[in-house]
């Protein structure tokens, strides 16, 4: 099987757990569904489908080439400026859970 980082035809929580390790260095086994949104803007319609998992330490070990920063935030206080398919995922479901 294509594992590449461009293969879009493996299952979602298969290409969330595959992504969290390759661009973080996260190897998390438990991943919950939260569900999905669909966001709307700059031009285009993006279906996001979100899972959470605990992560067991607090090291991240960053793919440079993929991403520029990355830090653990609290619910109260994420980052700003928040992107808007962030913005959509935190108010409808994370924070709607209560």
């Amino acid at each position: 099987p294509d594992d590449s980082p461009r293969n879009t035809s493996g299952m979602p929580r298969d290409t969330a757990a595959r992504e969290a390790r390759e661009e973080l260095g996260l190897d998390l086994a438990e991943w919950r569904a939260l569900g999905s949104v669909e966001v709307f803007g700059y031009g285009k319609r993006t279906t996001v489908i979100c899972f959470e998992a605990d992560a067991p330490g607090r090291a991240l070990t960053v793919d440079a080439g993929e991403i520029e920063e990355a830090r653990w935030c609290t619910l109260a206080d994420p980052p700003a400026p928040l992107g808007l398919d962030a913005q959509v995922v935190l108010t409808r479901l994370v924070l709607a859970r209560g």
